[in-house]
């Protein structure tokens, strides 16, 4: 029994540990908060801390100064409801002897902030040093800690107001049109299981459009996007930029939370990806065998295909061509949920959008397979998913012929993705093979692995 509730007390300290690598050494030790600078190294400075790090100055080499900014943030971040004032919040700080007067000093000099009281210096500290941004949300705005109608646009209004939202597109509130996707007492099936609420933004004036999403898993999620957002190498990815052939990659443009009956809420804010999701052609497709869908859902798997090899590439950690590397495939950034509802092809551009992006950036710290996306998009879709992504029903009721669907979409797909890397083609497709045959991914149904007798003939082919 003493085993058992040392363990349930230990696997979320070690889950949050794997996650984003910020153990230090030795077991127990101390967490480092650590952010991302161009290279995916690690740099001493607070943009983010929970409850469950350390801010001990251990835990920054000595050094009192972030040790202290460390401090403030924390105890910032532990206020819901309840005022505590930010002369508490430094006496706080400087009892756990985690702040000295002279790194306060030295802070507020930093910061040109000598001549704030209190308050403003540890809300300017709070403010500058937080991705997840704190807005202020009055009882009015909310049923049951969710938000009405004219209580997200006021929530908009401020968040603007106060800087915790600097795109453009949310300066004048009278330019919004706002849609409830998921109202108070009614069903919805847009959002998926992660989502509490849903609203569709359209900024009138220019056409902007931006989901607004309140996350149902939380901190972990939101921070994960939070710092996909702000990696300064996925900038050129992230809409509304476009690269030709790499997904445009549905980032957020602000991350907020608010409390409201004590509990946290994070919500996120994100431009609407075009076109339709992948799911959405397969499925037109099977409803339909036509010539015409059947075109649309192989150039949907096609241009799928092709900017998804080249992030793969443009991310990969070894080098390719490089005497000493074991395989060309290395490991790389990846999407890690890439089943064909986190995909959008728009046919008018032939532009592809990734959305839900929280594993990409968990991929920035631990770089993982590609084979993490491949399978997902390749073999998931047969095994089943909780809202109906259920082509194995569809396979044992003969609405999918599985060898015409491999021949017809996924041999273009694999080909697009193995030639689009270039250079030795052959040791590519072989890579590929073992990739998708690797029992240690750990993710794939027996089902699922079984549909490689599909794909194999094609990869052989390409071997030889």
């Amino acid at each position: 029994m003493i085993i058992l509730l040392y363990c349930a007390y230990a696997l979320p300290f070690f889950v949050y540990a794997d996650d984003y690598s910020m153990l230090k050494k030795g077991f127990m030790g101390a967490y480092r908060p650590m952010v991302l600078n161009d290279d995916a190294g690690i740099i001493k400075e607070i943009r983010d801390v929970s409850d469950s790090e350390s801010c001990a100055l251990s835990a920054w080499d000595n050094q009192i100064e972030p040790a202290c900014t460390c401090c403030i943030v924390q105890e910032s971040d532990k206020i819901t409801d309840t005022k505590v004032s930010g002369q508490d919040i430094i006496r706080t700080c400087l009892d756990k002897k985690e702040c000295t007067h002279d790194a306060l000093l030295a802070l507020k000099a930093a910061g040109g902030l000598s001549s704030k009281s209190d308050d403003d210096f540890v809300a300017a500290v709070y403010d500058k040093y937080k991705i997840i941004k704190r807005v202020y949300v009055s009882p009015q705005e909310t049923y049951r800690g969710k938000f009405s109608d004219k209580g997200i646009q006021s929530f908009l209004a401020r968040a603007y107001s106060t800087g915790k939202i600097v795109d453009p597109a949310f300066e004048h509130i009278e330019e919004l049109e706002i849609r409830n996707l998921h109202p108070v007492g009614k069903k919805s099936e847009e959002g998926g299981m992660a989502t509490k609420q849903l609203f569709l933004v359209k900024n009138q004036k220019t056409g902007q459009e931006y989901i607004i999403k309140d996350l149902a898993k939380g901190k972990n999620e939101a921070f994960n996007v939070a710092i996909a957002a702000r990696y300064n190498p996925l900038k050129k990815y992230s809409a509304p930029a476009y690269m030709a052939d790499f997904p445009i990659l549905a980032l957020p443009v602000a991350t907020l939370e608010y409390y409201r009956w004590r509990r946290k809420h994070i919500i996120t804010i994100t431009p609407k990806a075009s076109g339709s999701d992948l799911y959405s052609y397969m499925n037109a497709y099977k409803d339909n065998p036509s010539d015409s869908n059947k075109m649309r859902l192989q150039k949907a798997y096609t241009a799928s295909a092709k900017t998804l090899a080249n992030f793969h590439k443009a991310f990969m950690k070894n080098e390719q061509g490089k005497p000493d590397s074991s395989s060309l495939l290395g490991m790389t950034m990846v999407h890690g949920d890439l089943h064909p509802k986190n995909i959008f092809y728009d046919e008018l551009t032939d532009r592809v959008y990734w959305i839900d992006l929280d594993r990409l950036g968990k991929s920035i710290l631990r770089p993982m397979s590609p084979a993490i996306d491949l399978g997902y998009l390749l073999l998931f879709p047969f095994f089943g998913f909780p809202w109906n992504l259920i082509f194995e029903t569809n396979i044992r009721t003969k609405k999918v012929d599985t060898r015409k669907w491999f021949n017809d979409f996924y041999e273009p797909f694999i080909r697009e993705y193995i030639t689009t890397f270039g250079g030795d083609t052959a040791r590519y497709a072989r890579e590929v093979k073992q990739l998708l045959h690797l029992k240690k991914e750990g993710i794939w149904h027996n089902r699922a692995k079984s549909l490689l007798r599909y794909l194999d003939p094609l990869l052989d082919e390409m071997i030889s």
